[in-house]
């Protein structure tokens, strides 16, 4: 691995993610006379300081040294070396792409019609979204076309970020014709068009911030280094101007406070919000839920979910007492789960097949494309459990059929240095 690139490495991303919301988590309870609004939201989704306990705070220092332990060892043991294909028949992976995306895309707006047409039309739709999200979502799920059309909508991330990779290895190798790469323009336009609004009326506002770091993460892979520092910076001061703006207008009811003000100190909020939710389940004792949200996504895949869950109904009642206000955290969802045991089993694979990912994305562009999700998900990791989200689980599945097409080993040999790593000779 180039050591340009190691920041984008797994211990590089959960070390990142865990600081800021730690960090920024912690704010509020350090420094409660400046951080009142902050306290306020929390108070609201009864979350507050008791949550804080020795075995959570014990529970995250062992979980991430454990995955940092194994991800370092993981990336040293790897081979330094590949002899690697010179060359990728990039066209035929972006006509794939093109497809590909054609299919979901086309199929999620044959839902959406459909759906409107039997609430009297597009407007009454939008309406329907803006005055009650749930119920809006509860009614185009009665109008599925087949079961499972949801999972394409969901996996629109999977087409936009490879079409964003490949443009990036056809800028970089030059082996990318001119109708390849409009095909491949297109597709990243759209989904990011699509998925900006889309979710008005669909829900899963979370879709749009995986394919831009899935996007940016992939560049970066290809290109083995950060890329865009200064747009990225300003991409940061934009999100955080419109998110200021966004809660001014969503709180009206605390007006008396600064527009500044108040945008910062919602950020705080989520940020202690993640914090505590994944601190909450070492609280109080509970029973295990034996991997029913680690491996949710199997039950969805199989429709077995609903069998599931009435062989474990008071597990699962007894666990919603130890769930605070949204989903657990990369590290606690294991917890929950199968305990400090199966979670550190259930952690070492993560650790590992991340790892392994990260290092293959140096010369396959399918494993790059691969791990951009992956670099996405460590970013969420504090927020959500998002490595077995149904979601996340098909974008996978999807972008490895489009790297299907293409050799594996496809961009040129490189010795990669990792930090510390002996030398071995070719």
């Amino acid at each position: 691995m180039t050591r340009k690139l190691w920041i984008l490495s797994p211990i590089a991303l959960l070390a990142f993610s865990w600081t800021l919301t730690i960090g920024i988590g912690a704010l509020p309870f350090l420094n409660p006379e400046h951080y009142g609004l902050a306290l306020y939201f929390l108070a609201r989704e009864e979350l507050g300081p008791e949550l804080i306990s020795w075995a959570g705070i014990l529970w995250l220092g062992v979980a991430l040294m454990f995955f940092v332990a194994l991800s370092g060892l993981t990336l040293l043991g790897a081979p330094d070396r590949f002899d690697a294909r010179p060359h990728t028949d990039l066209d035929r992976m972006a006509r794939r792409v093109f497809r590909v995306n054609c299919f979901c895309l086309g199929v999620t707006l044959a839902w959406i019609a459909v759906s409107a047409a039997q609430m009297g039309g597009l407007g009454a739709l939008v309406a329907q979204a803006q005055s009650n999200a749930l119920a809006l979502r509860d009614q185009m799920l009665e109008n599925k076309l087949f079961s499972g059309m949801r999972l394409l909508y969901g996996a629109l991330p999977a087409t936009g970020a490879m079409a964003c990779v490949l443009l990036a290895a056809g800028r970089k190798f030059g082996t990318l014709s001119p109708h390849a790469r409009r095909l491949l323009l297109s597709v990243a336009l759209t989904d990011l068009v699509a998925l900006t609004l889309l979710p008005i009326i669909m829900s899963q506002r979370i879709l749009l911030l995986h394919l831009l770091m899935a996007s940016y993460f992939g560049i970066c892979m290809v290109h083995r280094r950060i890329v865009a520092l200064p747009q990225l910076v300003l991409g940061a001061g934009l999100f955080l101007l419109i998110w200021i703006l966004r809660e001014s207008v969503t709180n009206p009811t605390l007006s008396d406070h600064g527009a500044v003000e108040l945008g910062l100190q919602k950020l705080v909020f989520y940020a202690s919000n993640d914090l505590l939710n994944t601190l909450q389940p070492f609280t109080r004792d509970f029973d295990h839920t034996l991997g029913f949200f680690s491996f949710r996504f199997l039950l969805i895949l199989t429709q077995t979910e609903g069998s599931v869950l009435s062989l474990i109904p008071s597990r699962l009642e007894g666990v919603e007492e130890v769930r605070g206000g949204g989903e657990w955290s990369m590290l606690t969802t294991p917890y929950v789960d199968f305990g400090v045991a199966g979670a550190l089993v259930l952690l070492a694979f993560f650790a590992v097949a991340t790892a392994v990912t990260f290092h293959r994305g140096h010369f396959s562009l399918t494993a790059a494309g691969l791990y951009a999700h992956m670099a996405a998900g460590f970013m969420l990791s504090t927020h959500v459990q998002y490595f077995t989200n149904i979601n996340f689980v098909v974008i996978l599945c999807l972008t490895g059929f489009i790297g299907a097409s293409a050799p594996l080993r496809s961009l040129p040999a490189l010795r990669p240095t990792y930090p510390l790593a002996r030398r071995r000779s070719p």
